[in-house]
């Protein structure tokens, strides 16, 4: 089992792994999807072999490796081309995953915007839920690299704050094993 955050799971992950099924067809991985930003218990208690945190919660008993970060850009609307990113965010209504996620909030906070936040965030814990709400203009938010790729690809939203992207660091974390099976 590996258990990480929706948008690496969903966005890299999962698409990353087919080849490990068709090569090892008996081969039983299951995904946990897990948003909360302490994900280490999972490991501890068992219900995940390996997770994906970020490097600095990686205790010294956990192996792990730096991956690629996630790569979050702000978008909208298209209708929104050339509003400025203070009447967006003033009158605009911002999307996340849920209360605990501030990964929008961070975004905002590295490129200081957070000050001209008006409206409290609402929340929509799917990506095929946030993403329609994008789309149909009734607001706005951060999506990965990954997930945003075709909605921007086909029009439907467009990247905001000037296609300013931020980068969030990923490492994955496993318990070590001494000796390792024959495989």
């Amino acid at each position: 089992t590996i258990a990480g955050p929706t948008s690496c799971l969903s966005g890299r992950v999962v698409p990353q792994t087919q080849f490990c099924f068709k090569k090892w067809p008996k081969l039983g991985l299951h995904f946990r999807v897990d948003d909360r930003e302490n994900r280490l218990d999972l490991i501890k208690r068992g219900r995940a072999d390996i997770v994906i945190l970020h490097p600095h919660q990686v205790p010294a008993e956990l192996d792990s490796k730096v991956i690629k970060p996630d790569e979050y850009s702000l978008v909208g609307h298209p209708d929104w081309r050339g509003r400025s990113m203070r009447d967006i965010l003033e009158n605009e209504r911002l999307f996340a995953f849920h209360s605990d996620d501030h990964t929008s909030l961070n975004y905002l906070k590295t490129f200081e915007l957070l000050s001209h936040l008006k409206r409290p965030r609402l929340f929509a814990n799917e990506n095929r839920a946030l993403c329609q709400l994008f789309v149909e203009g009734v607001g706005f938010g951060i999506l990965s690299r990954e997930i945003a790729e075709p909605f921007l690809r086909d029009g439907l939203l467009i990247k905001l704050n000037q296609g300013r992207t931020m980068k969030d660091p990923l490492a994955l974390a496993w318990f070590p094993r001494a000796e390792m099976p024959a495989y």
